[in-house]
């Protein structure tokens, strides 16, 4: 049985950002906490920084949102900004709730058609989960099921691709997908990063998006 979630839950966040000015043609992130705690400035100067400038993005990422509370804030938070492209942090928080990877692959393909209707050139980036020691074996299970999914169903979609972080995350590629020896960028919770570490993500992702974008690799 799925476990619905409050979709008035993360208001206080998200009131935050509607007095905001409505930057359109941007970059949007949109997803969970992974986007908001790097924060709206911060990741802001952070990618523009480490893309020359190149790359301007607002990040809408607020809690630990799932991909229901991700289509209930898409009227605010999505359309009014006209994204020229989105990158799309979801999956973990759904099948930790308890949803299936089927359903959550089904809502984030809504989502996805849902802008591609809104915004026909818009090209779209999302991420696989990636790894974490934080994971159970049986949620290791769901994930690798749902980033299965996301291979099988999302990325042949028109205007869409995969963007793995798991890169990132290790030295050794030979240790990606072990869940072992990851690089000491983590806080305690395994799924966030430390202060420091967020430029180096800049660094990491600031230039993939930005050759996509300018390739139109997708």
């Amino acid at each position: 049985m799925r476990n619905f979630v409050d979709l008035h839950r993360y208001d206080a966040t998200i009131n935050d950002y509607l007095p905001l000015p409505i930057r359109k043609g941007k970059v949007l992130l949109y997803g969970s906490s992974f986007f908001r705690v790097w924060g709206y400035e911060r990741s802001r100067d952070q990618l523009l920084e480490a893309t020359d400038g190149k790359l301007e993005t607002v990040n809408h990422g607020f809690g630990g949102a799932t991909i229901d509370e991700l289509l209930y804030n898409y009227p605010r938070l999505v359309a009014p900004y006209a994204p020229r492209a989105m990158v799309i942090r979801a999956g973990y928080n759904e099948l930790n709730r308890g949803q299936s990877p089927e359903e959550a692959v089904f809502l984030l393909e809504r989502l996805l058609q849902w802008a591609i209707a809104d915004f026909p050139a818009i090209q779209i980036m999302v991420f696989p989960v990636f790894d974490t020691r934080r994971a159970s074996d049986e949620l290791q299970e769901k994930i690798n099921a749902y980033n299965a999914l996301l291979r099988e169903r999302i990325e042949p979609m028109a205007q869409v691709s995969l963007l793995d972080l798991n890169p990132f995350f290790y030295d050794d590629p030979a240790d990606i997908g072990t869940r072992q020896n990851f690089r000491d960028v983590f806080i305690s919770d395994g799924l966030h990063l430390q202060d420091d570490a967020y430029p180096q993500m800049a660094a990491f992702l600031g230039p993939k998006i930005l050759e996509r974008l300018e390739n139109n690799n997708f």
